[in-house]
């Protein structure tokens, strides 16, 4: 047995809930050796050194030929995506001297990845764990998400599963991943249950030092990546939600981005120039939100408004009410309605309505605040007094327990 450990998945993205799911599970498994294979070198390293400064990391950029990865479509095959890469043997030696592979998690293995400005990424995620396959090296998948995907999509995917043979796919969700993820090739035995990478979050995360000061002030945190046409045309909504909630409700409003540029920061940017009450919490100098910072500002907010499922994630646990708001994703809800409301079936089992936190747009989000707030936070706040503290003592078993079995055993 060794706590050697080769990582991949979509931790270079600098979304908060992308990231921070790979130093979660870097702080609960505590492997002695880790090599991440990335397709951002840059950020990778900054990550490791933040968390991790006396840590033995090895940060592997995967190489991808661009006119090769360009020509991966439904039609292609795992060794196509093998054929891509440049740096194979460096890839294969570091496999070898870590003895397994993590697929992190994360809401991936879908159409929306597959898509050709998403596609390299996906590629490079992907062939580690198919050469790691290869040569009998185990793939383990943590709390990942499957689907929904565009029916000429499958055969690219079952393809891909099926030569992934033994491999474990950890499932974060009990409803719609195992039905995509059957429909994809993964035979039902091979999928398990585990609760999502940031759920719950390592205590030990939330002890760092506070790069963002919490306000003194009450406040609600707003949060949206919806774009900026979007935002244009529903002006006068967030202005009359902004006058409700600083004169009516005599709140501060915190604009609080899960990512750099039009992932969160233009638009709490352009939000601001609307009301120069609000207050940005502005992440373009340090580069990324921190985990500690996160945590700290929505579990402190009388309550939060997020189109980001992380942010459902962050305040759930925290005990803080939330209005979750569900973007579109291949023209349909079902993606953000299936890890939403399996996440919060994990945490809070089967005893509320959905709609409760879960909202189709953020032009209801905002009827709801300004017409039953009280009646929303108070019963939300009662089913977290009834049913989180269950939900995180199972959640954290089940993460521990899937770790030493699956990982840290082998």
């Amino acid at each position: 047995m060794t706590n050697k450990l080769a990582v991949v998945g979509p931790f270079a993205d600098v979304n908060l809930g992308d990231y921070a799911m790979l130093v979660n599970n870097l702080a609960l498994i505590s492997p002695s050796e880790v090599v991440l294979f990335t397709y951002d070198q840059d950020f990778s390293s900054l990550l490791i050194r933040d968390y991790f400064p006396s840590s033995d990391i090895d940060v592997c950029y995967v190489e991808i030929d661009p006119i090769k990865a360009s020509k991966i479509n439904s039609n292609s095959m795992p060794h196509d995506i093998i054929a891509a890469i440049s740096n194979l043997e460096e890839i294969l030696r570091k496999l070898r001297s870590m003895g397994k592979i993590l697929v992190n998690g994360g809401g991936y293995f879908n159409s929306l990845w597959f898509k050709p400005h998403r596609r390299t990424r996906l590629c490079q995620i992907l062939a580690p764990a198919l050469i790691a396959s290869i040569y009998g090296i185990p793939v383990i998948f943590s709390g990942n998400g499957y689907g929904p995907f565009e029916s000429e999509d499958i055969p690219f995917f079952e393809r891909i599963f099926s030569f992934l043979k033994s491999s474990c796919f950890g499932s974060r969700d009990s409803l719609l991943s195992r039905v995509w993820g059957v429909k994809a090739g993964i035979e039902p035995a091979r999928l398990h249950f585990i609760p999502d990478d940031l759920f719950p979050v390592e205590p030990d995360l939330l002890k760092g030092e506070v790069h963002f000061e919490v306000p003194s002030d009450s406040y609600c945190v707003l949060e949206t990546y919806y774009t900026e046409d979007y935002l244009q045309a529903h002006k006068s909504e967030f202005i009359n939600l902004f006058r409700f909630v600083q004169d009516e409700l005599n709140l501060k409003l915190v604009l609080l981005p899960f990512h750099l540029g039009n992932g969160g920061l233009t638009q709490a940017k352009l939000i601001q120039s609307w009301d120069d009450r609000v207050r940005v919490i502005d992440i373009s100098q340090r580069g990324y939100l921190p985990i500690n910072d996160a945590m700290a500002i929505i579990a402190n907010a009388r309550f939060v408004i997020s189109s980001r499922y992380h942010a459902l994630v962050f305040a759930v646990q925290s005990k803080t009410p939330i209005f979750s708001v569900m973007r579109d994703v291949l023209e349909s809800k079902e993606y953000y309605f299936n890890k939403n409301y399996g996440f919060l079936e994990t945490a809070l089992g089967r005893n509320f309505d959905p709609n409760l936190f879960l909202y189709d747009c953020f032009t209801t989000a905002f009827h709801k605040v300004e017409n039953e707030l009280s009646n929303i936070t108070r019963e939300q706040m009662r089913i977290f007094d009834a049913y989180l503290d269950e939900g995180l003592a199972t959640a954290r078993s089940a993460r521990a327990s899937f770790f030493k079995s699956k990982v840290i055993s082998i």
